[in-house]
């Protein structure tokens, strides 16, 4: 069920941000990313086991990177037309 949630959830972000625009932003999927790593971090805080908290830390820290090595090395930008 949770994976249903979060599909649906996604989807809704999603196509929440193209009818706005915001996704015309190179910066918006990004931040949407970091942020969605620290509630990772959050939630396993909250849990209390550190060994949990340790092993989210590392992974938002991926999801970070991914997040800022893609903003800056990919130069496409979704209002660039193709030619």
């Amino acid at each position: 069920m949770e994976y249903l949630i979060g599909l649906v959830l996604s989807l809704a972000v999603a196509g929440t941000a193209t009818v706005m625009g915001l996704a015309r932003e190179r910066v918006f999927y990004p931040t949407v990313l970091i942020v969605i790593a620290s509630y990772y971090v959050l939630f396993a805080l909250m849990g209390g086991s550190g060994r949990i908290l340790m092993l989210e830390l590392i992974v938002a820290t991926g999801f970070l990177l991914a997040a800022a090595i893609g903003f800056k090395r990919n130069l496409w930008s979704p209002c660039t037309p193709l030619s």
